[in-house]
């Protein structure tokens, strides 16, 4: 089988799209034009490829973004998307057509004078068939691994009382928690949701960091462009949010985009009736697992032991995130 690439252009976003939720074995809506378009124009440049057969049917997609460092230009996963890399269908996903696949991207990405490729691909929690294989073709095409810890909760294998499954810290500040009244209640108005989101600044300003969302942003979001891919909650006493978090809907699997708590309520611990709330709901919503994120930074070098330990207390299991990225060598042709 042979294929060649194409630019991704806006005639083809339905095409894409389709592929995306219709064919792919590893698209969600994080790869979909739907979610990457709605990032201003000026904050990336896009380089997101299009991967045709012989018979001109969309066989893989990658969404990309074009940067430059050092006077060298870098194909880079979408900076827009947690995940990006190469997003193909059930008939492709064979270890002879990957191979040709990223050769093919390789070679063409030589010709557009790129010096690197990065790919953040996406986790097989969150795809139809296992990623292994082509994480084990981007190793084998040498590429350099790198890898990041996720936790999450199997919500299919949760004991009947679900408190029994935390650690005993975690039990006595989810009842603490309970005794002075704490509820949890979905966020419907933006009002409510930007309550949430100065919470969430709070949280972030100790770090001197901002979230990467604007409030504007996840008002497109949730209100026009993922109404059914993205919902708020937040955590009550006394009518005062104390906590809250934002969450993503993949197709079986739930996660916590963004987590927070109010600094005045700490000694009673709102994040661990957060965290219990959330597994509770996501259950009876029907998820099969819920996703808490990495605990791991700068390209999974270095382990986050605080973060790591307080989602341990939940009865998490583990999974990792794997990025690549591959020097390319110069095209022979242009030397």
């Amino acid at each position: 089988m042979k294929y060649y690439i194409q630019r991704y252009e806006t005639q083809y976003e339905q095409l894409w799209d389709d592929f995306v939720k219709n064919k792919s074995v590893n698209g969600t809506f994080l790869h979909t034009r739907r979610f990457l378009n709605y990032h201003p124009k000026e904050r990336f440049t896009d380089f997101s490829l299009i991967v045709f057969n012989e018979k001109n049917n969309i066989s893989a997609i990658v969404p990309a973004c074009l940067k430059t460092e050092n006077q060298q230009r870098i194909f880079s996963s979408h900076s827009g998307s947690t995940f990006g890399g190469i997003v193909v269908d059930k008939k492709n996903y064979k270890t002879e057509k990957l191979l040709a696949i990223t050769d093919t991207i390789e070679n063409y990405l030589r010709q557009e004078n790129i010096h690197e490729i990065f790919y953040k691909i996406t986790s097989t929690p969150y795809c139809t068939e296992s990623a292994s294989l082509l994480e084990y073709i981007l190793y084998y095409q040498q590429y350099t691994e790198y890898k990041e810890l996720n936790l999450f909760v199997d919500l299919n294998r949760l004991e009947e009382n679900i408190k029994s499954t935390l650690s005993q810290g975690k039990r006595t500040n989810v009842n603490n928690c309970i005794k002075y009244h704490c509820m949890l209640k979905k966020l419907e108005t933006k009002e409510e949701i930007a309550v949430f989101y100065r919470l969430l600044c709070e949280n972030l300003k100790k770090y001197n960091i901002v979230p990467v969302h604007t409030l504007e942003e996840l008002y497109l979001l949730h209100f026009e462009i993922l109404p059914n891919e993205t919902e708020f909650y937040g955590i009550y006493k006394d009518d005062e949010m104390i906590a809250g978090s934002m969450m993503f809907y993949f197709s079986h699997v739930a996660h916590t985009q963004y987590l927070c708590e109010s600094n005045d309520y700490k000694k009673l611990s709102p994040m661990s009736f957060m965290y219990y709330s959330m597994i509770v709901e996501m259950k009876r919503k029907g998820f099969d697992k819920l996703t808490w994120g990495i605990v791991t930074e700068n390209n999974g070098k270095y382990l986050n032991m605080g973060l790591v330990n307080s989602k341990e207390n939940f009865g998490s299991s583990y999974f990792t995130n794997y990025k690549f990225s591959k020097i390319l060598s110069p095209n022979p042709t242009s030397l």
